[in-house]
Formats: structure tokens, C-alpha cells, sequence
């Protein structure tokens, strides 16, 4: 199963404050439904269970139900770390980081941040991940009134991304600088 076999529209745009919002609210809360009845399905293997945690997690996180969000990001990294799946642990533990940024939770969401970046400079087999990692940790940064070092961050996020040449993703990063040098425009005039 991918995330493109939900038959519900799960697209996202962005608001003002760089957070993912659903297109259609109400077909993304009906994929999540039809999420959650996938996970009862007895014959599916325990990552595809875990894929789809995750994605009834990051949903939840923009359809804003964050204890939905929290629960099922949790349980796709206890099944991730159970199989022993360094990078879908790790993927999990960032959106997660997201959603407790969203809900409010600053500092579980500071620590988070911070472990992530310590795993990436010590595992080799995450530094695909470094790009994302930047971006939202600096996206949380501007959130907390540091747009300086969030500028830094995001600025190594967009050299990554060049590098990968995902263009979707090189625009994301530079609304987000954008947006950063808004903010330090403000602070400074």
C-alpha cells in the first residue's frame, strides 16, 4: 500500500504560518478513517502497519487533531524500532516533532529537534534526511523567535536540496527563507 491508493483527496497547500492545511478537510478526515480501517486488517505485515501510523499521524497533524496526531506517530515508532528501521523510526520521530511544535509543546519538541540532529551527525544512513531535519527545525526556530539561527538552518536545507535538484522541495525551503527574513526584517527595523 502507498499513500496514492487512499481514494480521498489528501493534498495540502500551506498556511501563512508555513503549516501544511488540508485542501479538502473533509476528504482528508475521510482518508483518515479509511487509514484507521486499513490498520485493522488482519493479513497486512507489521511495516505496513507502521507506514500506515505514520500517515494517520502526519494527517491527523494537519487536519489539526494533534492527540490523534501524537498516539499513532508513537506507534509507528515503537513498530519501526521493534523491526529494528533506523530510518522509518527516525522519519516518524521528526513528524512527531512537528506535531508537538504545532500543539505547543516547545520544549518536548526542542528535545526531539535536538536528538534528531545528534542521530543525524552520528548516523551516516540519515543524512538523507538532514534537508528535512533543517527546514522544520528551522520552521520551529522562527516559532520561537530565533529567526537568525533559523535563517542558518534553513539556508543549509536549501544548499541540500539544490544539490538533490527536487525543485517542490527547493521552493518549500525558499518560502520558508522568505518567510525567516521577513521575520528578521521586523525584529530589525
Amino acid at each position: 500500500m502507498n499513500v496514492k491508493s487512499i481514494p480521498f483527496n489528501m493534498e495540502l497547500s500551506y498556511d501563512d504560518e508555513l503549516r501544511e492545511q488540508p485542501v479538502r478537510s473533509d476528504e482528508m478526515m475521510e482518508g483518515l478513517n479509511f487509514l484507521m480501517d486499513c490498520l485493522n486488517i488482519d493479513s497486512i505485515s507489521r511495516k505496513t502497519q507502521a507506514q500506515i501510523a505514520g500517515w494517520i499521524g502526519v494527517y491527523a497533524r494537519i487536519a489539526r487533531d494533534y492527540h490523534v496526531s501524537v498516539q499513532y506517530l508513537k506507534e509507528a515508532i515503537n513498530l519501526f524500532e521493534e523491526m529494528s528501521e533506523t530510518r522509518g523510526a527516525f522519519v516518524q520521530k521528526l513528524q512527531l516533532a512537528n506535531t508537538l511544535h504545532w500543539k505547543g509543546e516547545h520544549t518536548e519538541a526542542k528535545r526531539l529537534f535536538m536528538e534528531l540532529l545528534q542521530v543525524t551527525e552520528e548516523n551516516r544512513v540519515l543524512e538523507e534526511y538532514r534537508d528535512f531535519l533543517y527546514q522544520h527545525y528551522g520552521k520551529f526556530l522562527m516559532d520561537e523567535g530565533n529567526p537568525e539561527l533559523a535563517r542558518k538552518y534553513l539556508q543549509e536545507a536549501l544548499v541540500i536540496r539544490k544539490i538533490k535538484g527536487n525543485d517542490e522541495l527547493i521552493q518549500s525551503t525558499k518560502m520558508c527563507l522568505s518567510k525567516c527574513l521577513e521575520q528578521i526584517e521586523a525584529i530589525q527595523t
